[in-house]
């Protein structure tokens, strides 16, 4: 949605800020990448020419095979890659290709001539030029020309002697290993050509973050979803770029073709296709309207038709909307140096080029470089939220640009209404447009004086309301001079492109009207001859992913059959963000969330990620003591629970004093607010913003059990959970996918649960039911599941299943296990069970994320190769750096290091050393391969099905027993759950304390994963340092003896 505000007090307005949605170091064909692999069955793009339909996979593969030839055969990021060529089928992969590896591309016309191209190939020195079979003549001329060594590449037929694309389409085998650099703000992407008063074109500059900003946010198309856009524009074109981009980013499918634009090519090009949507220049609009084939029903697909890149005269706007009963026909202005940068209301009756793009200024100057107001005239000024570079090896024309506030001037005319609308006048600069083409006079009259009988000539443009300007030469002759106006026709004919003939007649004069300096007064000539555009949100991310295709199912309720779409859940989201701010709701406090996976915790936790406000997810099944304990560290000002457990929540909440507002999930609760209370519309859910970001706001708090006995805070950043679900590098084959996972969002699993299904454009799959091997194995054949996520001892029962067959688990592609240790046997023989998929080990933990996971299809019994952005050290006691082979403590360093634990500096920085390395206190090793290891665990706290079980916490309660001296609890090591909780107690003399008192005490304090499933032990002592520290090895030790001589 485009928005303008305007600061009265600066005379500036603005456009509404927007976060970007990509990391600021991604390049543009990183971006792409990963985009095209969200769904990649879906068809890219479709040649007109050729008939090819191209998936986003096989556009993807095309991309990184060229890529990998591209190095291969030397290519660079410090020579640019020039594109002179039509829009092919395989123009898109090639452009990509350059993307993803960080090298420049220039893109030229391939209608320009030998002095054009050698002119650009002058600044930008390329060292490869990708060009059509028609035009290798051209562009062989204009590298021999500048004695240039650079390599030319064409599309289309062979050339004797000359590589061809194809050569660069032969698999390289490295090509899903290929990296793509990480980039900058001074990171050059894309050199756009751009005519100036200098004559020749200039390299406009752009950043990847600048070509991310405009095409990657999909607020600049109006109902993308299952779209198909065409443009006849190459990529020569701002126009031909956006299309390319923007049909990447949207999720739409691009349309083709190399041939010239006809209003009867058109025409059947959208009947045979169903094109939804449309970018030109006003002159095709204009030679659709007088085109005999059109009828009222011709245009009956399409949703939206933008047109812009010059004047678009009022009574074609008007009469165009006519023939889209379904969409409309939309104005929208830009420049190369800014991108686009306004866009009209869609079915605005306003005859305007609309409001401000987001996160751009807008400054009115007038020839005093004094800021206008609303409703004044002036030059139009922007400044974008990213710079663009300059341009290419001519500093003091972008000097000239860019003045020193940063605005870009225009040199267009124009001025603000009261709404905010821009409405575009006279241009203020000298060049020309014809038909979308810029076009500058000082090369045309170059051109003219090379005849000597010419003293002075100045070239305007005769305003048309088609083509915008038709150029016309004023020319003085000197005395005797006998040259025709056909002579100087021809001249340009024979030296310039198409663009730049002179269509609006050559006259000639006695002399030119002059400034007092010596300079032309263009305007007077015009007369005389007559008349001559860094942080975002998790939760802004996820509203941008869920517009992508909101038809799409994003989840399941297996406990109601509730399906919900992406716009359901975007809707719910915004709704219940909105009811939240209304209600008072604000960022200094946490939300807390104590509830199951039910049909409207997603939309929930969403619109706090969308508010920025932390959130908090507790384990639902939560005993008093433990969420009381929590509470204390985060105060939360409003927390979610179930019906089922309001009481424990309310009492939690009541021990501590707290104001936190408590709002029930599931049936009405006397007295109490309901979910559904926070689902009525407030009407202002659509303009509702999602604040900025930084590196140092938290979004979710983790609780991690630790050696202080009850749980910690573990603080993580909106960045950190983008960054680990926002890539779909971590979950195999996701296209079309439904995910099941059992994890309430207490766990990482059921936070990468909801995440990753969101961000990989997959169906989540739900249940509040407690996990059981035959609810499983019934809701993977129901659903058909093709991925899932669970700890090992859910594998090891589903494994003793009698209801397991060789067939039951065929939909499958990946099974990802982790969270404690997974034993080998059962994952080698949980294998033969997916025939079609992969039980995938994964390690992480909650302070970083994913570490580590298998690769796919392995025959090593590891826990696989590191994350991306993750570093590993391995360290011995003495805290010296392991080699591969050797084991030590594993410390890893994210790229996103998580804010520490909430309310407890001291655990924070045990935990993190002055590296910035987070200590997991587990054991492993690296071997030769770069797979990782795991062995024992270092720290105490155990694990029973894949609850953290913190020793000291139950040593605390049973030490409340007055008579008990001493208490160590360890774990009896288990293969399916992996630690039984065991307690060796000291009694005091005389004690009469029974095993079951102790066992009594701690089943009424703590919750279920913290009973002592292991036993009570009574001894005499327990063994310790000579500093009196329990030695802990030594209690296990015993522990497992007297567990299995009692159990013998």
């Amino acid at each position: 949605m485009f928005t303008t505000k305007y600061d009265s007090s600066r005379k500036v307005w603005s456009g509404r800020h927007l976060a970007p949605f990509h990391h600021a170091g991604v390049s543009l064909g990183r971006a792409i990448c990963y985009t095209l692999t969200y769904d990649r069955r879906k068809v890219a793009q479709i040649s007109h020419d050729t008939g090819i339909r191209t998936t986003n996979g096989e556009l993807c593969d095309q991309m990184l095979t060229i890529a990998s030839n591209l190095t291969i055969k030397g290519a660079s990021r410090d020579k640019v890659i020039a594109i002179v060529a039509k829009n092919g089928p395989l123009i898109a992969p090639t452009v990509f290709a350059a993307f993803y590896l960080a090298i420049p591309v220039n893109t030229l016309d391939p209608n320009y001539e030998k002095a054009e191209i050698t002119h650009m190939f002058r600044q930008t020195e390329p060292g490869i030029v990708f060009c059509d079979h028609d035009n290798y003549t051209t562009v062989k001329s204009a590298v021999n020309e500048i004695s240039s060594k650079a390599k030319i590449i064409n599309f289309g037929p062979r050339i004797s002697g000359v590589e061809n694309i194809e050569d660069y389409l032969v698999k390289t085998g490295f090509e899903n290993s290929l990296d793509s650099p990480d980039v900058d703000e001074k990171t050059c992407g894309l050199i756009l050509c751009s005519s100036g008063t200098t004559g020749l074109s200039k390299g406009v500059n752009l950043t990847h973050q600048h070509m991310l900003y405009l095409s990657g946010i999909p607020c600049f198309v109006e109902h993308p979803e299952n779209g198909l856009m065409l443009c006849f524009s190459t990529l020569y074109w701002l126009s031909g770029i956006m299309h390319l981009l923007l049909t990447t980013f949207c999720g739409m499918t691009r349309i083709i073709t190399t041939q010239t634009f006809s209003p009867e090519l058109f025409l059947s090009m959208v009947a045979q296709y169903k094109v939804t949507h449309m970018i030109s220049a006003p002159v095709h609009l204009s030679s659709v309207l007088e085109c005999t084939s059109l009828t009222p029903t011709s245009l009956v697909s399409l949703r939206e038709y933008m047109v812009g890149g010059s004047v678009v005269p009022e009574e074609k706007w008007m009469r165009a909307q006519d023939y889209l009963p379904n969409g409309f026909v939309r104005i929208v202005y830009g420049m190369s140096e800014v991108g686009f940068t306004t866009r009209q209301d869609y079915r605005t009756q306003k005859y305007c080029v609309g409001k401000l793009a987001p996160d751009l200024q807008l400054k009115i100057v007038n020839s005093n470089n004094q800021n206008l107001g609303p409703g004044e005239s002036g030059e139009l000024c922007f400044k974008p939220r990213y710079r663009f570079l300059g341009y290419i090896a001519n500093a003091k024309a972008t000097d000239e640009m860019i003045d020193d506030e940063g605005f870009v001037h225009s040199g267009d005319i124009g001025y603000m209404d009261n709404d905010g609308d821009l409405h575009i006048g006279d241009r203020l600069k000298d060049i020309l447009k014809y038909c979308n083409h810029h076009v500058s006079p000082s090369e045309i009259e170059n051109v003219i004086c090379r005849i000597e009988e010419v003293e002075y000539a100045a070239v305007v443009g005769i305003p048309d309301p088609v083509v915008t300007d038709l150029p016309a030469a004023l020319v003085v002759l000197r005395e005797g001079a006998n040259v025709t106006a056909n002579d100087i026709t021809q001249l340009v004919a024979a030296t310039l492109s198409d663009a730049k003939q002179l269509r609006g007649g050559v006259y000639f004069v006695e002399k030119l009207p002059l400034t007092a300096s010596g300079k032309v007064i263009k305007r007077k000539l015009r007369t005389k001859c007559l008349c001559m555009l860094v942080g975002v949100s998790l939760g802004r991310a996820i509203c941008y992913t869920l517009t992508y295709d909101r038809r799409k199912v994003a989840q399941i309720s297996h406990d109601t059959g509730t399906r919900t779409t992406n716009g359901e859940l975007c809707d719910q989201m915004l709704t219940i963000a909105s009811n939240l701010i209304t209600k008072g709701a604000s960022r200094d406090k946490v939300i807390a969330i104590v509830a199951k996976n039910g049909p409207l915790i997603a939309p929930t936790v969403f619109a706090a990620f969308y508010l920025a406000i932390p959130v908090n997810t507790l384990d639902p099944n939560y005993e008093k003591a433990e969420i009381t304990h929590m509470f204390r560290q985060t105060e939360p000002g409003i927390v979610f629970c179930d019906h089922d457990n309001y009481t424990t929540v309310k009492s939690a909440v009541n021990e501590i004093s707290s104001k936190a507002k408590i709002i029930n999930f599931g049936p009405r609760i006397s007295g109490v607010e309901n979910i559904e209370d926070y689902l009525v519309k407030t009407g202002f859910e659509n303009s509702l913003d999602s604040p900025d970001v930084d590196e140092k706001t938290c979004g979710l708090i983790l609780c991690s059990s630790g050696t202080t006995g009850l749980s910690k805070g573990v603080n993580l950043t909106h960045q950190h959970m983008l960054y680990l679900s926002g890539i779909p590098c971590f979950v195999e084959h996701p296209e079309n996918g439904l995910m099941l996972c059992f994890s309430s969002l207490y766990w990482l699993s059921g936070i990468m649960h909801l995440l990753l299904t969101t961000f990989c454009g997959m169906t989540r799959i739900i249940t509040t039911q407690t996990f059981s091997p035959e609810l499983f194995l019934n809701m993977v054949a129901q659903y058909k599941v093709t991925h899932m996520i669970s700890a090992p001892v859910h594998l090891s029962s589903v494994l003793e299943c009698t209801s397991l067959t060789p067939t039951s688990l065929v939909s499958l592609r990946e099974y990802m296990v982790g969270g404690s240790v997974v034993p080998e046997e059962k994952w080698m023989r949980a294998q033969d069970y997916l025939p079609n998929g992969f039980v995938r080990i994964v390690y992480g933990m909650s302070e970083v994320g994913f570490t580590t996971r298998q690769d796919y299809r392995t025959q090593k019994y590891c826990v696989g190769k590191l994350a991306p952005d993750l570093q590993l050290k391995i360290v011995n006691s003495n805290n010296q750096n392991l080699g591969p082979g050797e084991s030590g403590e594993l410390c890893f360093k994210p790229r996103y290091r998580f804010l520490g634990y909430i309310a407890n500096a001291k655990a924070t920085d045990e935990m993190i050393d002055d590296e910035g390395f987070v200590h997991s206190g587990d054991i492993g090793y690296m071997d030769n391969d770069g797979d990782l290891h795991i062995g024992d665990r270092l720290k105490d706290i155990l694990k029973y099905c894949n609850h953290h079980v913190s020793p000291s916490e139950i040593e605390n309660v049973i030490c409340r027993i007055e008579e008990v001296e001493y208490a160590a609890v360890v774990g009896i090591p288990d293969p399916v759950v992996t630690d039984l909780p065991a307690a060796l107690v000291v009694l005091r003399e005389g004690a009469n304390v029974t095993a079951n008192d102790i066992t009594q005490l701690v089943a009424a304090t703590l919750s279920d994963a913290k009973q002592l499933r292991g036993g009570v032990y009574f001894v005499e002592k327990l063994p310790l340092t000579a500093s009196g520290k329990v030695i802990k090895r030594k209690v296990r030790e015993k522990a497992i003896e007297l567990y299995r001589a009692r159990h013998q």
